[in-house]
């Protein structure tokens, strides 16, 4: 029997998960452990809260520090948020200048990953 290759994963890789059609995540490498006289090759996997309905790839955008209008390189200190930024960077501008909507996308994404999670 032909042995299948092994997957070489490495310490702070980040996996995309599928889960269920319409559905994407990710889990990132915490550790990994070679093949050693007592264990099989291992690797501890933290499995992250992120849930989205679109699929995603891990190209990172560059993030400045320079104050702009959301349009651009700059971040934003008004106006529209544009897919360039960082989630993080996202988020904490959401909760300081869309509390309520961002809320209200927070309350809306809980749902959807509980109705995921009961099926």
């Amino acid at each position: 029997m032909k042995r299948r290759k092994p997957v070489i994963l490495n310490k702070g890789d980040v996996i995309k998960t599928n889960p269920q059609n319409g559905y994407w995540g990710c889990a990132i490498v915490l550790d990994v452990q070679e093949h050693n006289d007592e264990f099989q090759p291992l690797c501890l996997v933290a499995v992250t809260d992120f849930v989205s309905m679109e699929d995603f790839s891990f190209e990172l955008p560059e993030i400045t520090y320079k104050v702009g209008y959301g349009k651009g390189d700059g971040y934003p200190l008004c106006g529209p948020i544009t897919e360039g930024l960082g989630f993080q960077a996202v988020i904490a501008w959401r909760k300081a200048n869309e509390k309520e909507a961002f809320m209200l996308d927070v309350e809306g994404t809980r749902q959807i990953t509980e109705n995921v999670l009961r099926r």
